[in-house]
């Protein structure tokens, strides 16, 4: 099974990202997108920054939904499962975390994720974790 890792941020550059993603690897083996949203934390004492928190992970899981909705219309056969993760922290922790657990094959960013290709990539590279980065364009 192939495992693709889709960071996004719910715009239109991670779409074509989920789109590439699908229409690569449709007619392949089995395979597995993740579809990953990454956010951080606000730290205060104050109730007001822990609403925004909550509505933060409530707006970000309601997109991972849409996402995930897309995807699913696209793929139109049974040989691409789809799964969300919403995970707190850096993108490019979050990224060698999910390769690491889930054992990703490869990554597949949006043009506009792909402004942190350098910081994901130097990342990876100082963890030793070989997995290949494509970026798409839109």
């Amino acid at each position: 099974m192939v495992r693709i890792l889709v960071p996004t941020d719910f715009s239109h550059d991670s779409q074509k990202a989920i789109d590439f993603a699908v229409n690569f690897f449709k007619d392949k083996s089995p395979s597995k997108i993740h579809l990953l949203n990454t956010y951080m934390v606000q730290k205060s004492d104050g109730n007001n920054i822990i609403d925004m928190n909550d509505r933060i992970k409530e707006m970000a899981m309601k997109g991972l939904e849409r996402a995930k909705d897309y995807s699913e219309q696209l793929t139109k056969t049974e040989t691409i499962d789809v799964e969300t993760h919403l995970k707190i922290g850096s993108l490019k922790n979050v990224i060698y975390q999910m390769i690491k657990e889930q054992g990703i094959d490869l990554v597949v960013m949006g043009r506009d994720a792909g402004k942190h290709i350098n910081e994901v990539s130097k990342h990876l590279k100082d963890k030793s974790a070989e997995c290949p980065i494509v970026i798409v364009s839109a």
